[in-house]
């Protein structure tokens, strides 16, 4: 138990999937900040929230006094194993990270462009000659699905696995809804794995079924662990920074203008949509061992909730921090985390933004927006434009 004291008020009884509270969740992490930085909740079993940025980045960077292997989530993941490599830590999650690390960097991903930007084109040639499209749904959501769909080695692009990704982060309190999603992924995986153990190619199934940690291969459950969670980091996390850069140029012409304009400023623009609204809004650690944070000691086995969204708009980090500010400098955000479990797949999401923005740009650049939406979900974002004919020949 937690001594009395040492509970602000405000966190005490605060549920952080509170849909009322998920529309908005700005001002109250502001009064965080500013009234309670470091403060005890009682909910799902007691946390405590870290809103501040200087707290979240040495917590997100101490991985001896605050441990992954016992889960990141509040609401614990429906699975039977763990999602690797997330959920380990030093030295089996450097091992673990390794494994993939070589088809993550700067210059693998690089040489991924021309089949990203394919991709986009493809999906724009099926909607543009009707004026008017869902830029979630038949874009935003499909794009990341058929690149990290290609990358595990899955012949078939199938937008249930978006479906199973939403159903498993946006509502985790539907446990059962959830674990049948989570089972659905596990149970593609696992019909896939023994075709792929007998002719294991170079796809990233390929390279778990042949890599070795210690000297021996990975266990199948490992393989289907990895997997699961690629499958959930590379679907929603690039959607939902896609669809939410699409609805500020829409909210803002001044920024689709210069945009237009400027293509070579769309990076800024992406590094400030992913601040302001982060995609991974919170994940947890255990404490390993007790510790003092903010003046608050915490004991060994309480879990601390970093709240990335948070962090990201702290005044003492981000000068104006509510603002879209085009070209911020510096913008240390912490939309991929920070430390050992920075988001292996960064420079990829970055490339998959990119260049759905590019696309969009180059040959919708008239679309609007049809219907209000909001801004912190991935349900649809309608939009209308003036109907034509593109042809993009070999994609190239």
């Amino acid at each position: 138990m937690v001594d009395e004291s040492i509970k602000c008020p405000m966190t005490r009884n605060w549920d952080p999937y509170d849909p009322e509270f998920r529309e908005n969740p700005f001002p109250t992490y502001k009064e965080f900040r500013q009234k309670c930085p470091v403060g005890h909740a009682e909910t799902y079993d007691g946390f405590w929230a870290v809103s501040r940025y200087e707290d979240v980045f040495n917590v997100a960077r101490d991985s001896e006094n605050y441990t992954s292997r016992q889960g990141i989530s509040l609401v614990p993941l429906p699975t039977d194993g763990r999602a690797l490599p997330m959920e380990s830590d030093p030295p089996e999650h450097h091992a673990l990270r390794m494994i993939l690390m070589g088809e993550f960097t700067p210059n693998a991903v690089a040489a991924r462009e021309g089949m990203v930007r394919k991709t986009a084109q493809s999906l724009i040639e099926s909607f543009c000659e009707k004026g008017e499209a869902d830029l979630s749904e038949d874009y935003s959501k499909l794009l990341p699905t058929a690149i990290v769909c290609a990358l595990l080695g899955i012949k078939e692009l199938d937008p249930k696995f978006q479906t199973w990704a939403e159903e498993i982060i946006y509502d985790p309190n539907d446990e059962e809804r959830v674990r049948a999603a989570s089972q659905a992924i596990y149970d593609f995986f696992k019909e896939m794995l023994p075709k792929q153990k007998k002719n294991p190619g170079d796809d990233f199934m390929g390279i778990l079924i042949k890599a070795e940690v210690d000297g021996k291969p990975l266990d199948d459950q490992m393989i289907l662990d990895f997997c699961w969670f690629l499958l959930i980091a590379g679907l929603d996390n690039t959607a939902f920074t896609i669809r939410n850069l699409f609805l500020q140029m829409d909210q803002n012409a001044w920024l689709k203008e210069e945009l237009i304009n400027h293509p070579e400023k769309i990076p800024d623009a992406i590094e400030e949509t992913l601040r302001l609204y982060s995609p991974v809004w919170g994940i947890t650690r255990t404490v390993a061992k007790d510790v003092e944070l903010n003046g608050e000691k915490i004991p060994e086995g309480d879990r601390v909730l970093m709240l990335f969204a948070s962090a990201d708009r702290d005044e003492e980090e981000f000068p104006e921090p509510d603002k879209f500010i085009l070209g911020r400098s510096p913008n240390r955000h912490m939309a991929f985390g920070m430390g050992r479990h920075r988001c292996l797949g960064a420079h990829l999401a970055r490339l998959e933004i990119r260049v759905a923005v590019e696309e969009i740009l180059k040959h919708l650049p008239d679309y609007k927006v049809t219907e209000e939406v909001g801004w912190n979900e991935m349900g649809p974002l309608p939009v209308s434009f003036e109907p034509r004919t593109l042809d993009f020949g070999d994609n190239s």
